[in-house]
């Protein structure tokens, strides 16, 4: 065969799409008169494509080993992606078995909303009675949710989990009148917030309490947080106060190593990979479709390992502190500052994680290209 003699320079293929009839799609070739030695770029594209073809050929080339080729028949296609994602998949465990399925579901608000208090409100019941600050919980909503960070906490709610009152033995026989003895300023919130709600019809029911289906909600329980539907996943840490509402769901783990691997490029670059497997359409996604993520698994029996992993929480507690320090910081300098310190302790998580998933150099350039288009 004439062309596997020669050294082929680039493929462009117009036969992409079912809308061509076979035997009638143009392709480009680029051909140099002396043997092959090096592989060449193939780029795939529709007969109807009408842009700029030097822009498309740089965001959708990808080289192709030309020895591989054979007499049989060419089918060009981009086999870098599918390696690299076998190697990351056969390198990690499933999310869902790595979290031992500790998945929470935020909790329905309901009535509830009527308890939902902004910053200014939290302050001044904070401030007149300092005590009654177990009892008001940060709510977050999936649209607070930030890479590494909750953006906001503009709201809190008065959380009094059911049951909680009577745990007081002298609370038992006039819980109402305990509490409020014991809690002034947010007895008297609470109730003029219940009787404009309507809530008091019952005086038998501890109205101020709040039913909650799940106990891992009722305690301070570090947790990563995401958003129960995204286009693009972003993992936030709670130290274990906050509750959140059903936009948002909770991985039951305080590891700041899972935290820095879930944010990785890595990590984004297969959700990408299996949502466009999924359809070419935009979508909305939930957590169903993360857990099968692939997270690498320490063996804290090997030194490599174990230093990796002590490194990852090091990054990862500075990338914490970094966005406290932004969400404080005054001046445009001063955010610019940390806004850089931020994207270098990024690519040093990156990095990280490359390495324990045993990536090589030209397989971190798959990566990056992919995620940077």
């Amino acid at each position: 065969m004439l062309l596997g003699t020669k050294q082929i320079e680039e493929i462009v293929d117009f036969s992409v799409t079912e809308k061509c009839r076979p035997g009638i799609a143009p392709c480009i070739l680029r051909i140099s008169n002396r043997p092959p030695s090096y592989p060449f770029c193939a780029t795939m594209a529709d007969i109807s494509f009408s842009g700029e073809l030097d822009e498309w050929i740089r965001a959708h080339g990808f080289p192709v080993d030309q020895a591989k080729l054979d007499d049989g028949g060419w089918a060009l296609s981009d086999t870098r992606t599918r390696d690299l994602l076998e190697k990351v998949y056969r390198n990690g465990a499933p999310l869902e078995d790595f979290v031992m399925g500790q998945v929470h579901v935020g909790i329905e608000t309901g009535c509830s909303e009527l308890f939902v208090i902004d910053a200014q409100a939290r302050k001044i019941l904070i401030k007149k009675d300092p005590r009654c600050k177990k009892h008001l919980r940060r709510l977050v909503s999936g649209g607070d949710i930030d890479r590494y960070h909750v953006d906001t906490w503009e709201r809190s709610i008065v959380f009094i989990p059911l049951g909680w009152t009577n745990t007081h033995p002298e609370a038992v026989t006039h819980p109402w009148q305990w509490f409020k003895k014991r809690h002034p300023s947010l007895a008297r919130h609470l109730k003029r917030t219940a009787a404009h709600g309507g809530i008091l019809s019952n005086p038998g029911n501890l109205w101020w309490e709040r039913a909650c289906d799940q106990d891992f909600w009722r305690e301070k329980n570090p947790k990563i947080l995401f958003r129960h539907q995204f286009k693009k996943p972003v993992f936030a840490f709670d130290e274990g106060h906050a509750i959140a509402d059903p936009t948002v769901y909770a991985i039951a783990s305080s590891s700041l190593y899972l935290l820095g691997v879930l944010n990785s490029r890595l990590i984004l670059f297969v959700f990408e990979k299996f949502r466009h497997l999924r359809s070419a359409d935009p979508q909305v996604f939930s957590g169903e479709d993360l857990k099968n993520l692939p997270i690498y698994t320490i063996d804290f029996d090997n030194p490599d390992d174990k230093t990796r992993h002590d490194r990852m929480v090091t990054l990862v507690t500075e990338m914490l502190e970094l966005h406290k320090h932004l969400s404080h910081a005054k001046t445009d300098q001063e955010k610019r500052l940390i806004t850089q310190e931020i994207e270098s302790t990024d690519r040093q998580i990156d990095s990280l994680v490359y390495g324990l998933y045993g990536l090589t150099v030209e397989e971190i350039d798959v990566v990056e290209e992919s995620v940077s288009k």
